[in-house]
């Protein structure tokens, strides 16, 4: 089931995301429950402040870090949506799926990231040390 009623707010994180910057990370709260969870293969923080670090720290210095999202979908339940990306690092790209988890308010509360794992086999995990 699609819950048009987010689509809008699916979006506008899709958007934020390409456009993200250090100095742009911020607008997250706008969207985000206080208590949102972000998870991905080497992390699981919980609070907007700690999702802002782990943002941060993902853009890197200069923020030379790009994301383009290519596809978005519905879960079932009608809170869950997928988005597919690509992003680009100075020296690598990864793809990989993302999760995003709303609450009955349209706030995000989770946000999942799933990998392709061949990158994982490269030794992409080498460039966040």
């Amino acid at each position: 089931m699609h819950n048009l009623n987010f689509q809008r707010q699916l979006e506008e994180y899709s958007v934020y995301h390409e456009r993200l910057t250090p100095r742009s990370v911020r607008l997250i709260e706008k969207m985000a429950s206080p208590d949102i969870r972000f998870i991905d293969p080497q992390q699981d923080v919980r609070g907007i402040e700690a999702v802002e670090e782990a943002l941060i720290e993902m853009l890197g210095e200069g923020g030379r870090v790009s994301t383009r999202m290519s596809d978005m979908a519905w879960g079932r339940d009608g809170y869950t949506a997928y988005l597919r990306w690509t992003r680009n690092f100075p020296k690598y790209k990864m793809d990989g799926i993302s999760e995003v988890v709303f609450s009955p308010d349209g706030l995000i509360v989770q946000h999942t990231e799933y990998w392709l794992s061949q990158q994982q086999k490269r030794g992409i995990f080498s460039f966040f040390k």
